[in-house]
């Protein structure tokens, strides 16, 4: 009877030895299982041990005011200055052009715009033409000093006058003191067609002929001789 209960006894501690080994196996292979885990977490970069806590901004609404604006900015042209023409300048005539409108554009005297093309070879005192070509004289230009009525010369002192615009022979003559025949002797190009005269052109002038002429003697009316009464005779 005592034998039958020892075994019994040790069956049931071989019993508890299993179950302890069952559960010790258990608990390592948990253990190992929880390792390899966090072990391929951490080589992934998916877990760290110690993980710093990441700041969650807070947004702040501001609200915007928006500004009225009264008036709105003009753009400011800006100027572009002409520059100042150091030589001639070459022009084309327009439908309506006058040598006096071209002249007041470029703010010269009309002389100078004449005499300067004269002296190219180009003649404006004839009639313009659209689309013709004319030269812009430069700043420095002047046009040919005027020809003065001379002082203390003699008279018939032939002198050389430079035609302006307008000029014709007789008033020419007028203002010299002299005939249109005289000038017509001196200048025989003239001749032919003396209403024609050019700008720039030289004419010889003899000045003061009239000075030359004598005056036409006046006459005087003749004395009537007063008839004096005759004497009577006394008887």
């Amino acid at each position: 009877m005592k034998e039958n209960v020892t075994l019994t006894l040790d069956e049931k501690g071989n019993t508890g030895k299993i179950w302890r080994v069952i559960a010790l196996l258990v608990i390592i292979a948990g253990v190992l299982g929880t390792a390899a885990y966090a072990w391929q977490r951490y080589t992934a970069g998916q877990w760290v041990l110690f993980s710093t806590p990441t700041a969650t901004p807070t947004f702040t609404h501001t609200p915007v005011v928006p500004t009225a604006t009264l008036l709105e900015p003009t753009e400011t042209l800006t100027l572009t200055p002409t520059a100042t023409r150091s030589g001639p300048l070459s022009y084309v005539i327009k439908e309506g052009d006058t040598l006096y409108y071209v002249a007041d554009q470029y703010e010269i005297d009309i002389e100078a715009l004449i005499a300067y093309n004269l002296d190219q070879g180009i003649d404006l005192t004839y009639f313009l033409q659209v689309d013709q070509e004319i030269l812009i004289p430069p700043p420095d230009f002047h046009a040919p000093t005027l020809t003065p009525m001379p002082s203390n010369v003699s008279p018939g002192t032939i002198i050389e006058y430079t035609v302006r615009p307008g000029d014709i022979l007789q008033l020419l003559a007028e203002e010299f003191n002299t005939t249109l025949d005289a000038i017509l002797e001196e200048n025989e190009d003239l001749s032919e067609n003396p209403d024609v005269l050019s700008v720039g052109q030289k004419v010889r002038i003899p000045v003061d002929l009239l000075a030359l002429t004598p005056a036409t003697p006046t006459r005087q009316p003749s004395a009537t001789a007063t008839p004096q009464p005759s004497a009577t005779p006394t008887p």
